[in-house]
Order: C-alpha cells, then structure tokens, then sequence
C-alpha cells in the first residue's frame, strides 16, 4: 500500500464510506475498542452526498449517527465487526491505512481522535 503524496481532490461516495469502514477499525484498534465508537468531521451537504449512493456495502455492520448542528458523524460499530480484524495480516492492513491515508479525504471528511 503506497502512501499517497496528496489529498483526494473528486468526491467519491464509495471511497468516502470504504475510508469510514477502515478509520473506524483502525482507530479502534488503536484505543483498543475502549470508545466503541469513532466520530468524523463532516459537513451536512457533503453527508448527504454520501449517503446519496446507492450502495452503502462498506457500511455493513456499522450504524452511523450524524449530528448536523456539529457536523460529528457519529459510527459505532456491531458485535460483527471488530472480530474481522483479529487476523494479524487484516490489523496491518488497517493499521497502515491510517498511517498513509489519514488526510487523504481531509476536505471532505476527517478522524476525530
């Protein structure tokens, strides 16, 4: 996994979702699932654009809760969800995405730890 030299500059509803699904078991691994949830900065217009696709197949086993006035989406993940990333080779695979992609989707869409 390469390490992208700048930030996304189109807007793509699947890899927005794909970065929700993977930030969110990263930064849970990382705290060790003491939160249980993980909150993303993230406008209204660009939610709804989002949430707009059709397919929400990266957000499978994931229950988002977006507040407008303080633009938080809000993901807990299910009792399915965290087990995915026991396997050793999964957890890297997560662990290096954060590392790389963290500000990858930063005019959209960004981590709150």
């Amino acid at each position: 996994m390469e390490k992208p030299e700048q930030p996304l500059k189109t807007f793509s509803p699947l890899s927005l979702m794909e970065y929700i699904r993977l930030m969110t078991a990263a930064v849970l691994l990382k705290q060790e699932n003491a939160a249980g949830s993980v909150n993303f900065r993230i406008s209204a217009a660009d939610y709804d654009n989002m949430m707009a696709e059709k397919l929400h197949t990266p957000l499978l086993s994931l229950t988002l809760e977006y507040d407008s006035v303080n633009s938080v989406l809000k993901v807990t993940p299910d009792s399915d969800f965290m087990p995915q990333y026991d396997n050793k080779i999964m957890k890297e695979v997560v662990l290096t995405f954060y590392d790389n992609y963290k500000n990858r989707y930063a005019q959209w869409l960004m981590v709150e730890d």
